[in-house]
């Protein structure tokens, strides 16, 4: 199988894994009347979709676009496009089978996510940046560590970006396939929430590895 055909494939399975968490989310938000309980439950079930995305070695964006410093090449950029797609496809995909489900139609996805999130500029931004702090920490966490702790500590990291109420690129695809929310407006603000996850990833791992070369002349 082509390199792109596989990144799309395995793109398309993870955006469908992060569609399960959030629906979790939705349906903790929607069907849970206290709103302080729905929102820890809702952060607590959340993590689920990212880690079967490890946990499957499936292709997530937003968990490998921090890594393009280490992989200056044409065919990781290439591989970050096929899966991005796939992640797209995937939502998409999965709002459009959530849609029909009790509760889950209407406007679902853009209550739980958040109207004043989607149409402020300054606000996706800033948490589409802090989403892709949170994001990256995970996937290296369980990159790195594995095992019961490694994916603890995913699930927390994820945890917290859905509890501080920070957004991520391709769960929002899916609240709006759900809703049916393709107005301009909303597709401006998914760019700058996939600019801020781009830029969150790639500013933690930058920092790293500034540390690493210093370590490394200093050995």
């Amino acid at each position: 199988m082509k390199p792109f055909l596989r990144n799309l494939i395995l793109g398309i399975l993870a955006g469908v894994a992060i569609s399960l968490g959030a629906a979790a989310n939705v349906a903790a938000r929607l069907f849970i009347t206290d709103l302080a309980l729905a929102r820890v439950i809702g952060a607590f079930l959340f993590p689920v979709g990212l880690i079967t995305v490890c946990s499957f070695g499936l292709n997530l964006y937003t968990g490998k676009i921090g890594y393009l410093l280490d992989n200056t090449n044409k065919d990781y950029a290439l591989s970050l496009l096929a899966m991005f797609l796939g992640n797209f496809i995937g939502a998409v995909f999965m709002g459009l089978v959530f849609m029909p489900i009790e509760g889950f139609g209407n406007d679902a996805g853009v209550f739980v996510s958040g109207v004043s999130s989607f149409l402020d500029a300054g606000v996706a931004l800033a948490k589409g940046f802090v989403c892709g702090l949170l994001v990256f920490i995970a996937v290296d966490i369980f990159k790195k560590k594995g095992g019961v702790s490694g994916t603890l500590g995913l699930w927390l990291a994820t945890a917290s970006f859905v509890f501080i109420g920070a957004s991520h690129c391709i769960a929002n695809m899916f609240y709006m396939s759900l809703s049916f929310t393709w107005a301009p407006a909303f597709l401006l603000n998914l760019l700058l929430v996939i600019i801020g996850n781009s830029a969150g990833s790639l500013f933690f791992r930058l920092l790293m590895k500034l540390t690493e070369k210093k370590e490394e002349v200093k050995e």
